[in-house]
């Protein structure tokens, strides 16, 4: 087994924002060759933890699971596994059992436990004035909508059996945040909806870049969203950017991080242009704000990206 610090170097730090403290490591389990880590070591609700596996030997798959999800292990190195586990906002705190099982190539298997101390998040509550239409909407929008939802549904229904993305990821508009992930709102008084995203302030027309390398499933003009472009990233990790004035790649496109897919506008249900940003792991929006500084060393498939203008 690798010596401890060697675990730590692989892990790397995930580095957050001012308004998130760099997060400790949660305990190593070592059983049978197996080192399991994840970070931050207490995550909140709404949080995508990282977990690591390390093992030694000829390994021919990883599996795990973390509250109610089959956890996705990509490589990160030799000997060396990773996989986002998205936790929903209202997920029950306390402690949460963590399993990983490691399959060698002969068939053995070596199972590893843990408990990860779940913490509450303090999400805030806000209220917001917009056309009554988008509370209310018109009977002849109706079947619209019912045509937008599929559309998301099957945008999200199949995603690249690879890794596509790489790191580091950029931040998509120059904007400050407006409004934070998880935030439960009440529109003009009467619906109340919890916002699955973070929401980053801009003047119309400008510059919206893809997260990371993915591939266009959705881009399209969608009723409460507004113009819109949704990306497979692979192993179910989607990113979406709502509210959009104009699209510029189209579905099936390949598209680069730092790539330009739009610009900034106010389509759809808003109080005023801005961009919407949601990230979406194995079917639960998480804190985009836990990807956009996240630092897990160099990638080991595609290495350092190159700085983008």
């Amino acid at each position: 087994m690798r010596a401890r610090s060697s675990v730590g170097f692989v892990l790397g730090l995930l580095l957050l924002s001012n308004a998130w403290p760099a997060p400790a490591f949660g305990q190593e389990r070592q059983e049978s060759g197996v080192a399991v880590s994840w970070i931050p070591e207490k995550p909140e609700q709404g949080d995508a933890m990282v977990v690591t596996v390390e093992a030694e030997g000829s390994v021919s798959k990883v599996e795990g699971r973390f509250i109610d999800r089959d956890l996705i292990f990509f490589p990160w190195g030799e000997g060396s596994w990773k996989a986002f586990a998205p936790i929903p906002v209202g997920a029950r705190t306390g402690e949460r059992p963590l399993t990983v099982t490691v399959v060698s190539q002969e068939g053995g298997r070596s199972q590893s436990r843990a408990s990860v101390a779940l913490l509450p998040h303090d999400f805030q509550e806000t209220e917001l004035r917009v056309d009554p239409r988008f509370i209310k909407p018109p009977e002849e929008e109706r079947p619209r909508i019912r045509r937008d939802r599929q559309m998301i549904r099957e945008a999200f229904a199949v995603s690249k059996d690879e890794r596509l993305w790489r790191l580091p990821f950029v931040r998509p508009v120059e904007g400050r945040r407006t409004s934070p992930f998880g935030t439960r709102r009440t529109f003009n008084g009467e619906i109340r909806s919890r916002h699955m995203g973070v929401d980053f302030d801009g003047r119309p027309g400008d510059p919206i870049k893809a997260l990371t390398d993915g591939e266009v499933v959705l881009a399209h003009d969608l009723y409460y969203a507004g113009r819109s472009v949704f990306i497979d990233h692979g192993h179910h990790l989607f990113t979406v950017y709502f509210h959009l004035t104009d699209i510029e790649v189209e579905v099936g496109e390949r598209v680069e991080a730092g790539q330009r897919i739009g610009t900034v506008g106010a389509t759809g249900r808003v109080t005023g242009p801005h961009l919407h940003l949601g990230v979406r792991v194995q079917g639960r929006y998480v804190n985009p704000e836990r990807f956009l500084e996240l630092s897990l060393g160099d990638d080991p498939r595609h290495g350092r990206k190159k700085d983008v203008d």
